[in-house]
This record gives C-alpha cells, sequence and structure tokens, in this order.
C-alpha cells in the first residue's frame, strides 16, 4: 500500500513541522517577555513549549497541511521534469508553504496567524521550520517506497 506510506510521511513531516514552529513561536514570545524584565526560568520555558506544542496541533496540522500538501506535490512534479535536487526541492516547498499560509491568512482574514509572525524574523523563523518538514517527508517517503515487505 504505498499510499499508507505516503500519509505516513507526510504526518511524520507536518509533526516535525508542528513541534518546530510551536517551539520557536513559544521562544519568541517568551523572549519578548523577558525582555520586559520578566525572569523567565527553564522549566516555564519547557512547561510553556510543551503546553503550546500539544495546544496548536489540531490547529496548526490542517492549516499547513493543506499548504504542505500543495507545496509538495509541486516539488515532486518538478523533481520529476527538471531533475533538480529532490533535497533542495522540498526544502524550499516547505519553507515556500509556511510563508505563503502566514501572508494568506494575514491578507485573507486581517490576522497574525501567530503572535512570533508580527515581526519579519518571526515570519523567517517559522518559514525556516517547514524546511526539515520537507526533508523529513521525501526521505521518509522515499525510504518506505523501497521497503518491500517480506513474502511468506
Amino acid at each position: 500500500m504505498p499510499w499508507l506510506k505516503t500519509i505516513v510521511s507526510f504526518t511524520a513531516g507536518l509533526l516535525v513541522f508542528d513541534i518546530l514552529a510551536a517551539t520557536v513561536s513559544t521562544q519568541v514570545v517568551l523572549n519578548e517577555i523577558a525582555a520586559l524584565g520578566v525572569e523567565i526560568s527553564l522549566q516555564t520555558r519547557l512547561s510553556t513549549t510543551l503546553h503550546d506544542i500539544l495546544g496548536l496541533l489540531p490547529t496548526f496540522s490542517p492549516i499547513f497541511g493543506l499548504g504542505f500538501l500543495i507545496a509538495f506535490f509541486t516539488a515532486a512534479q518538478l523533481v520529476k521534469r527538471t531533475g533538480l535536487s529532490a533535497d533542495t526541492m522540498f526544502a524550499g516547498a516547505g519553507f515556500v508553504s509556511v510563508l505563503v499560509t502566514l501572508v494568506t491568512i494575514e491578507a485573507v482574514f486581517g490576522l497574525t496567524a501567530l503572535a512570533a509572525a508580527r515581526e519579519l524574523a518571526g515570519v523567517v523563523l517559522l518559514s525556516l521550520c517547514g524546511a526539515p518538514a520537507g526533508v523529513v517527508y521525501l526521505r521518509l517517503n522515499t525510504h518506505l517506497q523501497a521497503v518491500k515487505r517480506p513474502q511468506p
């Protein structure tokens, strides 16, 4: 069932993004609070990060997942047609997908999807979280598709 392997790979890539982006977003916000002179312990940083990862997962996955579906399909087609590096294409697709999603949410709904995305640096950091998601999807899917079930 090659489609099941693709779904598993896509889910793994999306989970990598969810964890990285929630972590980046949380730390950016906590750093802004710390800049006001509030001391934030390592324990608070860790517990807040875990809380945000779990809390943002149900929201992040469908919103950014839709963007990844489009981006990864496009990357696969470009790799087939151009022979460009698959790693580079999928990393780029992940980055661009997040960037486009953040900009679209702001343009269409007038909302900043995450507090970290209020500044350009935060948008770039969050977009960078999409790059490893693309590579994880590509590498895991390539590996799983190559693995053949043993014959009984």
